[in-house]
């Protein structure tokens, strides 16, 4: 007996508990000389509300558009990321593998005027090959960002160099703008530019060089030709970059 009447008391303040979480959502009388719906719930005002807003859409087709509207953001979304993929992340690699070089190339000529100066251009040609060959195998947002910064850093110290010269006695001059120079600024540039749309873009991965664009391959070609020229034209090329 005291069994079922401990089951009873359960089972009551079961049903007691149960009561007060709908009792909200029922809705009460109204009362004498009270406005009709007056005492509407809370979550039914807002049901209703938002039913009206739906079929207020549905009626003057805006309920369509925003559809429509939100597939085609989606397509708007994986067309970036194709052209991410095969334009703006190969377009980033090779411009860095252009800037390396062209850094690389200039090594001994600037070992030859301070050993600060080449170590300089050793570690930023170093860090251009390795950026490039990490977004050869996985670019990632991590890797865009520090392309975009790294290159905007460089650049920087170019222009520093070229308008003011460097404090301490290292450059009390400017240096003369030579081809070396616009030639490499020109690359990270690119670098720079499709590192920040890429980042816009969300890209993350990159297709087969097979697959890239004709755009990037062109770019490519006059990347080498414009080397080979400054190359054999030290003249032009204006000493280093």
């Amino acid at each position: 007996m005291l069994v079922h009447s401990v089951h009873l008391a359960l089972v009551m303040a079961g049903l007691a508990g149960l009561g007060a979480l709908l009792g909200p959502t029922v809705p009460h009388r109204s009362r004498p000389g009270a406005r009709p719906g007056a005492a509407r719930d809370v979550h039914d005002a807002r049901t209703g509300a938002l039913r009206a807003a739906v079929a207020r859409y549905a009626a003057d087709g805006s309920l369509a558009d925003l559809l429509s509207a939100s597939d085609r953001s989606g397509d708007h979304r994986l067309r970036l990321e194709s052209a991410g993929s095969t334009v703006l992340v190969p377009l980033a690699v090779t411009g860095s593998l252009a800037a390396a070089g062209i850094h690389a190339a200039l090594v001994p000529a600037h070992l030859q005027e301070r050993v600060l100066f080449g170590a300089f251009f050793v570690v930023v040609a170093v860090a251009q090959l390795g950026w490039a060959e990490r977004g050869l195998r996985r670019p990632s947002r991590g890797w865009l960002l520090a392309g975009a910064v790294g290159n905007l850093a460089v650049l920087s110290l170019w222009a520093v160099t070229r308008t003011l010269g460097l404090p301490f006695g290292l450059l009390p001059r400017p240096e003369a703008v030579g081809g070396w120079d616009v030639a490499c600024a020109v690359a990270e540039l690119a670098v720079v530019a499709s590192c920040a749309v890429g980042l816009r873009a969300g890209v993350r991965r990159i297709v087969p060089w097979r697959e890239w664009s004709p755009a990037v391959h062109a770019s490519a070609a006059l990347a080498a030709t414009v080397v080979v020229v400054l190359a054999l034209t030290p003249s032009w090329s204006g000493g280093h970059g």
